[in-house]
């Protein structure tokens, strides 16, 4: 198995480019979950690595998740919440001369806290995405991903089987691309603070930086 970072790492990385992953599985943007919200942890995981010219940000189904779960510490939310906050991360990496990417939030059906008012909400998030013009551009996670006969699942969510194997590869072989700040379904145990653990940054000294911003997002 290789997400999506990875993938992107193998396929920049022919061309010198570097992308790093800050993605937390389980962080959150309105609230502490798996490590601190987004917007406490932004400068640390993105906009201070060494060289960033690209974010890529899908951050929020972890805050939908559990705001409407019975086991959740939030209550609910609308897609304004998470859009403000978006609005927020864009223009500080924007102040910085750094472009952002908006990623789709994934189906989620099949998770612990999938609900349908949580759905609702989801779909709102991502047609704000996909029209508001709010980000430098638009990856459409949810398009590549999702069911077609049941879109709010995965394609293939029901096929299990082994992993294909994992190619590793250095991620600070040359100048950064990016980095990226994502939460991704299922969801993990009740978030709880913790992890707080510093992302590798890339090389002192960078040649020529690229030009998005999630980072995952």
């Amino acid at each position: 198995h290789q997400d999506w970072p990875e993938q992107l790492a193998q396929r920049l990385g022919n061309h010198g480019w570097v992308v790093i992953n800050s993605g937390l599985s389980g962080n959150r943007l309105l609230h502490e979950g798996a490590g601190p919200k987004a917007p406490d942890r932004f400068d640390r995981d993105a906009l201070q690595l060494t060289g960033v010219s690209a974010i890529v940000l899908t951050e929020g189904i972890n805050d939908i998740g559990w705001a409407f779960d019975s086991d959740g510490d939030s209550g609910p939310i609308s897609a304004a919440d998470i859009e403000a906050v978006d609005q927020q991360l864009i223009a500080r990496a924007h102040a910085r001369g750094i472009k952002v990417y908006g990623g789709t939030l994934e189906p989620y059906e099949g998770a612990k806290y999938f609900h349908p008012e949580g759905e609702a909400v989801r779909e709102a998030v991502n047609q704000w995405i996909r029209t508001s013009g709010a980000f430098d551009g638009v990856i459409d996670f949810e398009q590549a991903v999702r069911d077609p006969k049941h879109p709010t699942r995965y394609l293939g969510a029901d096929v299990s089987g082994p992993a294909p194997p994992v190619r590793s590869q250095s991620p600070h072989r040359r100048r950064p691309w990016g980095g990226t700040i994502d939460s991704r379904p299922p969801a993990p145990p009740r978030p709880r603070a913790g992890n707080t653990s510093r992302p590798p940054t890339a090389p002192a000294s960078p040649p020529r930086p690229l030009c998005p911003r999630p980072c995952r997002g």
